[in-house]
């Protein structure tokens, strides 16, 4: 992001200042803008990568009264939060009153937009078919049904209130520090699930962040948006590839994967990027598992 491509975001909210909303925060404080980070304790990104454009404020979103101490009116914020892998109940807390507070308390106070960070796991469909932002979600695992409600909060009032809110559902993310399937294969647990026809999707946390800079410039409020690179892959062909290409052991054929989360719902469909690569500002660094797995290898 370069700083003539900066206009419209002076100051920004980002809630959440984890793995996405870190590096989103730093590209904007890069570009000159002002960043909020709001969490419960300092950030570790911001310890790491300390900007002086970045200003943490201590807050617990599923607390109100912790955020009454949060002056001043933005442009853009971002709701990045983490339920810390926890279940439905945790989903909730933070995903439904954490973000009912944060939109309250900046109703009124936004100048652009409001993206909020969901899942394309809310998309239920498992017959391999192409599935786009019109597709129904029916999600069967709870926490699933949990992020469809917060979606659902976030349209009663942009329809409402005009609330300039917009949500962006994620494939699985990976990148620096993070690869389910690689560390497994580093580890030499890694397991295919029998018989491994199963689709695969993905994002580089890098395409992710940009995708959010990208919804800040050009996203449209009331929207939906799915962040997923060009490339779904069949979970036999993936894990074949990456061993391959790091030089381990094809792992196992098994029925089923003793160490998959069980909150995890298992779904076979292939998420289409069409509708985000429309907005002129977005452009994938990383077109494929391909291009993204190379780079961390290196």
């Amino acid at each position: 992001m370069k700083h003539q491509e900066n206009k419209g975001m002076k100051r920004v909210l980002v809630a959440g200042y984890g793995y996405i909303g870190s590096l989103v925060g730093h590209l904007l404080a890069e570009a000159g803008t002002e960043v909020v980070a709001v969490s419960r304790t300092m950030p570790g990104g911001l310890l790491r990568q300390p900007h002086p454009n970045v200003h943490w404020f201590p807050a617990d979103l599923t607390c109100r009264d912790s955020l009454s101490g949060l002056k001043g009116d933005f442009d853009h914020a971002l709701f990045a939060a983490s339920s810390s892998r926890g279940g439905a109940d945790d989903y909730r807390h933070i995903y439904c009153n954490g973000l009912d507070n944060l939109m309250t308390l900046l109703d009124g106070r936004l100048s652009q937009s409001f993206i909020y960070l969901s899942s394309t796991g809310v998309y239920g469909q498992n017959e391999g078919e192409w599935v786009d932002e019109t597709m129904p979600v029916q999600p069967k695992s709870e926490t699933g049904q949990v992020l469809v409600e917060a979606e659902k909060r976030i349209i009663h009032r942009y329809q409402s209130n005009a609330f300039p809110g917009m949500i962006l559902r994620l494939s699985g993310i990976y990148g620096p520090g993070r690869g389910y399937a690689w560390k497994r294969i580093q580890q030499g647990n890694a397991v295919i699930e029998a018989p491994g026809e199963r689709w695969v999707n993905m994002i580089h946390r890098d395409d992710a962040a940009r995708a959010v800079l990208a919804a800040f410039m050009e996203g449209i409020a009331g929207e939906f948006y799915n962040v997923t690179d060009d490339v779904p892959v069949r979970q036999l062909e993936f894990y074949q590839w990456l061993a391959s290409a790091s030089g381990s052991p094809i792992p196992k054929v098994v029925e089923s994967d003793p160490l998959k989360p069980s909150k995890r719902q298992v779904t076979h469909k292939r998420i289409s990027n069409q509708k985000l690569k429309q907005l002129n500002n977005f452009k994938l660094k990383f077109p494929s598992f391909k291009e993204g797995y190379l780079a961390l290898m290196k």
